[in-house]
């Protein structure tokens, strides 16, 4: 997404450091909006860029395709159509979809991982838990992508979770003894 020069300079002064590149990607630049509405700190400039980032998402999202379970079509369809409100969370399906259609194609989970279209997203580790568990309920892959997520994101926690059946999400933590 290119940005103004009005842009770039918003941008450097929320991060603190120099834009570099030409371009960032929508949903990066969406989850620095977002974090700034929370604190209520989001001006003109922001609100402005926020728009054109939700903007550029939506169209994104009506070339992927990926093999649903039999049986779960109706829920995909909601489930994408609830998380293509904004783009924070249309990241989040465009991922599922990018990488839900690799594993149609044979590649293996760390494979579909590393495609450059998925790098280029920016995803936080919530939302690539979002992902990982978007994967596993709909694609007929999802189960293998699940378990090498997990040990991926948790080593030993990872095993537990995979005899469990459920995803882990990075980005929540547990707090105890």
């Amino acid at each position: 997404m290119k940005l103004t020069k009005k842009e770039k300079s918003w941008y450097e002064k929320q991060l603190g450091r120099p834009f570099e590149g030409d371009e960032a990607t929508a949903p990066f630049l969406l989850g620095i909006c977002q974090g700034l509405m929370i604190d209520k700190k989001l001006d003109a400039i922001g609100r402005k860029l926020m728009k054109r980032a939700n903007e550029e998402m939506m169209p994104i999202l009506t070339n992927l395709s990926m093999e649903v379970i039999p049986g779960k079509n109706k829920e995909w369809k909601h489930w994408v159509k609830i998380n293509t409100k904004d783009a924070y969370s249309a990241v989040c399906v465009k991922a599922v979809m990018l990488i839900g259609d690799a594993l149609d194609k044979g590649m293996t989970p760390e494979e579909s991982s590393h495609i450059t279209s998925i790098q280029s997203l920016g995803l936080t580790g919530f939302q690539m838990g979002t992902v990982a568990n978007a994967l596993y309920f709909f694609s007929p892959k999802g189960d293998d992508f699940r378990r090498w997520w997990n040990l991926r994101v948790g080593g030993n926690r990872g095993e537990t979770a995979n005899d469990r059946g459920s995803v882990l999400n990075p980005a929540i933590i547990t707090i105890g003894k």
